[in-house]
């Protein structure tokens, strides 16, 4: 009994890291944040939540309250609330709130970080609703193409000899065996460049990244890398680190792309720079070389954790028109492909009609 008893513990387990996505995860912050506001603790904060999660103690299973058991125990036995929750959270999320972790403003620091998160599913969710319509329409004029190749071109061949076709029939003929021939290919690339990409970007840190990160996904990848480090930062220099001590916190539990750019700027700090040059000398200005002037700019104003906070949103409040306009430009070249491929077949169609009638008479 003991033993299906673990096993089915795991199966829960498993489930409930699978429910616990960026929607799950910002109403758990929030629901945390709205109860610690109300003048609780955090341990009594998380009491709460998990007797709402488990029904009062009757369904411990719930995937929250499977989430929610362990952070309570963790904190009792002494962890902080970052490790707690490390295996059930990503990198982003354990780095701030690590970072935040014994803050006076803790509360602030993490609603402040739950809007980044809304501001990152909002861009996600338009990116994937804006472009997945144009895309399926890429892949039906690809399946199209595979068709005519072999079902319609055979028989055309049949009435009108191939190696006869000439202009636009011809070439209609050789994309559509080409569409055929590749299209294992093109398979494999569309399942594999996606894994690829996820596996490669928070670990590629060769100083090719530096010419990647100006390309679109790359460079939205920075910029929410950015977003985590400079609300990170803001909230260990509030709490009285200098730049350098804060910066060498935020390593704990960092991808090593993120390490990398915090190595690279804490090495100018201590040869001597101020941290906004210090961020201006890494990488073209990482996270953004604008940020790292105005940062430089804004050093020496006493409140200036504040000023990185403010500018934080204000760059979040960018990001998102970037990726609007990003998103809209993708999406009005996936349709122009779209147009030439059916422009294409319906030219092609009546050059190959053409050219039988003539030859028939």
């Amino acid at each position: 009994m003991v033993f299906l008893d673990n096993i089915t513990l795991e199966t829960n387990r498993l489930f409930a890291r699978l429910q616990f996505d960026a929607r799950r995860r910002l109403r758990l912050y929030r629901e945390y944040t709205g109860l610690l506001k109300s003048g609780l603790s955090r341990s009594e904060a998380l009491d709460i939540l998990w007797k709402i999660a488990s029904r009062d103690g009757q369904r411990p299973l719930e995937s929250i309250a499977i989430i929610l058991a362990d952070a309570r125990n963790g904190i009792r036995n002494g962890l902080s609330l970052a490790e707690s929750l490390r295996s059930w959270i990503p990198r982003e999320d354990y780095m701030l709130i690590k970072a935040i972790d014994g803050s006076d403003r803790f509360a602030d620091y993490l609603e402040a970080w739950c809007q980044t998160i809304e501001a990152r599913i909002k861009s996600q969710t338009n990116a994937i609703g804006s472009l997945f319509y144009p895309a399926l329409l890429v892949i039906i004029a690809y399946g199209l193409l595979v068709y005519f190749d072999l079902k319609i071109i055979p028989s055309l061949a049949a009435i009108f000899p191939q190696n006869r076709w000439n202009g636009t029939a011809a070439l209609f003929q050789i994309i559509c065996s080409a569409a055929t021939n590749y299209v294992f290919v093109v398979a494999l690339l569309t399942t594999f460049i996606p894994v690829g990409l996820i596996i490669i970007l928070p670990r590629w840190v060769s100083r090719s990244r530096d010419w990647a990160d100006r390309l679109p996904l790359f460079a939205l990848y920075r910029a929410y890398c950015g977003l985590s480090y400079l609300q990170a930062l803001a909230a260990l220099m509030s709490g009285g680190l200098n730049a350098s001590e804060a910066i060498l916190r935020l390593r704990e539990g960092a991808s090593p792309y993120f390490c990398a750019r915090l190595d690279q700027i804490r090495f100018n700090i201590l040869n001597g720079r101020e941290l906004g040059q210090s961020m201006q000398l890494v990488a073209n200005g990482w996270p953004d070389i604008e940020l790292a002037l105005s940062m430089q700019a804004l050093s020496h104003i006493p409140d200036f954790p504040a000023q990185i906070i403010r500018m934080a949103i204000d760059w979040r409040m960018a990001i998102e028109q970037r990726t609007e306009r990003a998103v809209a430009i993708w999406r009005m070249v996936a349709f122009l492909m779209i147009f030439a491929v059916v422009s294409g077949i319906v030219s092609a169609m009546y050059e190959i009609q053409s050219q039988i009638a003539f030859n028939v008479r």
